[in-house]
């Protein structure tokens, strides 16, 4: 078995743009970039330990994983249904290029 076949949703891939208003603040407009194969799971309760003491204000919900020529990065989203994921960090596990690991938590 491959590991593309484990890539088992289609999700929707936003990347936010940020511009300036006339009173000096920000309006952040979500941009729909595409699809992405992937597969999204919850973190395990050590993972969860281990990104809270990494950072309490990030703390990781979900790990998204997809193919190695995919262009996510840090603070887009991944869509499915009504699960909406930001997310944090993006690794190649390995520097294989065998698939991207990106660690997330579920926006409300």
């Amino acid at each position: 078995m491959s590991l593309q076949s484990l890539f088992n949703n289609v999700f929707t891939h936003q990347r936010p743009t940020i511009t300036r208003d006339e009173y000096g603040g920000c309006i952040i407009t979500w941009n729909t970039l595409g699809t992405i194969k992937g597969r999204l799971r919850p973190t395990g309760v050590s993972e969860r330990s281990a990104s809270y003491l990494a950072n309490p204000q990030a703390v990781v919900s979900h790990v998204f994983y997809c193919g190695p020529g995919v262009d996510i990065r840090s603070g887009d989203r991944v869509v499915l249904g009504n699960v909406t994921v930001e997310i944090l960090g993006v690794k190649n596990p390995s520097y294989a290029n065998h698939h991207i690991e990106a660690e997330g938590k579920v926006i409300q």
